[in-house]
């Protein structure tokens, strides 16, 4: 898997958008990188490595990432949002033949650093545009999901990450993980 990664105004965060498990990452502070979910793991001489795979035979819901998006901190580091001035969504096609729910669900923490997460809250939110009969909604929590149209249809949705903690972020690399769901 790699990440793509350009030179941020000084404290920016990023996140990126990954096929149908959707993987948000920041980076804070000086230091700048793709982050890892087993990076810990390196030092113990173990490392995942992550597979995706797609049975074509059968699915009648597609989902495909298309862009990455972009976290921004706001002034005090309390909010690693794709929602603020200079941040970016990161977008997905959905391709589907029936009329399924389409949620995305929110992560419970982030997956680096794992200690990071104490106190934090996130928040997911997604909209859609139809592209060919499908269906066209405006920003709405990750959860509350939305049928989409019986009979073949392609909607383009955008997805925004928020992380919050009162105390603020410390400098490092954040990853967190949404899922798209097409049921």
């Amino acid at each position: 898997m790699s990440c793509r990664v350009k030179t941020p105004p000084s404290g920016s965060r990023f996140f990126s958008l990954k096929v149908v498990v959707c993987l948000f990452s920041a980076a804070v502070g000086l230091s700048l990188g793709c982050a890892s979910a087993n990076a810990g793991q390196a030092n113990t001489g173990r490392a995942g490595v992550g597979f995706s795979g797609n049975v074509a035979m059968g699915n009648t819901c597609v989902i495909v990432v298309d862009s990455d998006g972009e976290f921004v901190p706001n002034a005090g580091a309390t909010l690693l949002s794709s929602r603020l001035p200079g941040g970016r969504s990161g977008t997905a096609t959905v391709y589907s033949l029936l009329n399924h729910e389409l949620s995305v669900d929110t992560p419970g923490n982030f997956a680096n650093p794992t200690n990071a997460g104490t106190g934090t809250s996130f928040s997911a939110y997604f909209s859609g545009r139809s592209i060919l009969l499908g269906r066209t909604f405006g920003e709405r929590p990750g959860s509350n999901s939305i049928r989409l149209r019986r009979g073949i249809s392609i909607t383009q949705i955008s997805v925004d990450l928020e992380a919050a903690n009162a105390s603020g972020f410390e400098e490092g690399d954040y990853s967190a993980q949404a899922v798209i769901r097409c049921e």
